[in-house]
Formats: structure tokens, C-alpha cells, sequence
């Protein structure tokens, strides 16, 4: 089953000013697209559509899609001068990374930046240690801004005209064995019984 993404945008109104030390300039106008990009999902690494190792993880190595094949594999959006909702979705994450492994059910996580301009692999594995979500089996990425725009438009995961980092969705999405985008989880009104229940289905499920 695959479902269209539906995840809710936290609002920031008109009067939101643009996070500080960015490193955000005129390029960010040129990277992006002249219009919104429609999600488009796809099997094959969980829909990523790029090639193996063009991501960078928070430790600075290269991020090898193929460790995600066949596994469930929870995927969201952030920026590490998110001052809003970045901070509960990783908790939220936390909280379901710890249950799934009591579960004995092999999950991945992934958090990919909306800010590739200014998020280093440094700046991401500080956010990721004060939250404590640093962990082996939780992904923090960026990379060369084009190819980290080409998954976030990959995905719609920025909406609106502005069109930056503010503007992202919020949801969690939960990606099955096949690289399909299976359910979305709206972090606003989480519910982390529904999640196990979900990732407990997909891990007895044979696709």
C-alpha cells in the first residue's frame, strides 16, 4: 500500500525571521526550484533518488542507501536552528527508536536537513548528541546542497512560496521493506501506540 504524504507545516506566520548563522545566502533562491515540486515516491532504497554514498552522515562519512533495503525505516525533516517543532519530533523519534529495540524490531532512522546551506555534519551530530538521539542506527544527513534538494523535493518536504527551512513538513514517515512511503505520522498530534503497532505489523509482514 502506498499512501500520499499529508503531513501537516508548523506555522511561523508571515512575521517569521530567517534563523541566524545559516550560513543561508542568494544561492539558496537558486538552488531551489521555481515552483513547489509534487511528492513522488518510488521502491528502491526507500525512494531516495539518488546513488549510494551521495549523502553525508553527522559522523562525516558517506551515507550508504543500500543498509535500508529490507528494513523499516522511519524518515523526517529538520534544521538545527529549528527553534519549534525539530525538538519534539526528535523526541518523539527517541522514544520510538528505544521501544522498537525492547521490540526486537530492526528499524532505521533518518533525519535529513531542509537547510543544507548551513547544516554541516558537525552541526548536525551536536543537535542530534544534546537531544540524544546520536545513535548507530539513527542518520542525521546532508551533502552537496543540489543533491540534498533533490530529496527534499523528492519528498514535498518544503511547502509554500518561501519555500524555506520554516516551510517544511513535520510528519513522520514510516517506509516499509519495499522503500515505500507506507503511512505518515503528523507530529503535532503523535501517537506512538499506533507506531507500534505499525512497525510490529511491517516486521511479521512478507512483501
Amino acid at each position: 500500500m502506498l499512501l500520499a504524504v499529508c503531513g501537516g507545516l508548523w506555522a511561523h506566520g508571515a512575521a517569521a525571521k530567517e534563523p541566524a548563522n545559516t550560513g543561508m545566502s542568494s544561492a539558496w533562491r537558486q538552488l531551489k526550484p521555481s515552483k513547489a515540486v509534487e511528492p513522488r515516491f518510488q521502491a528502491n532504497s526507500f525512494g531516495l533518488p539518488l546513488a549510494p554514498n551521495s549523502l553525508i552522515r553527522q559522523d562525516g562519512k558517506p551515507m550508504d542507501l543500500a543498509r535500508f533495503q529490507g528494513k523499516p525505516v522511519l524518515l523526517n525533516f529538520a534544521f538545527t536552528d529549528c527553534s519549534t517543532i525539530c525538538t519534539p519530533t526528535t523526541l518523539h523519534l527517541a522514544k520510538v527508536r528505544q521501544d522498537a529495540l525492547a521490540a526486537g524490531i530492526a528499524l532505521e532512522l533518518v533525519t535529513i536537513t531542509v537547510n543544507p546551506l548551513g547544516d554541516t555534519p558537525e552541526r548536525l551530530k551536536a543537535f542530534a548528541q544534546a537531544r540524544q538521539a546520536d545513535h548507530s542506527n539513527w542518520h542525521w544527513l546532508t551533502g552537496q546542497a543540489e543533491l540534498v534538494f533533490q530529496v527534499i523535493d523528492h519528498y514535498g518536504a518544503l511547502v509554500g512560496k518561501r519555500r524555506k527551512p520554516d516551510d517544511h513538513r513535520t510528519s513522520i514517515y514510516l517506509i516499509n521493506r519495499n522503500g515505500e512511503v507506507f503511512n505518515d505520522f503528523p507530529v503535532g498530534d503523535f501517537d506512538h501506540e499506533r507506531m507500534q503497532r505499525e512497525l510490529r505489523g511491517m516486521s511479521n509482514t512478507t512483501y
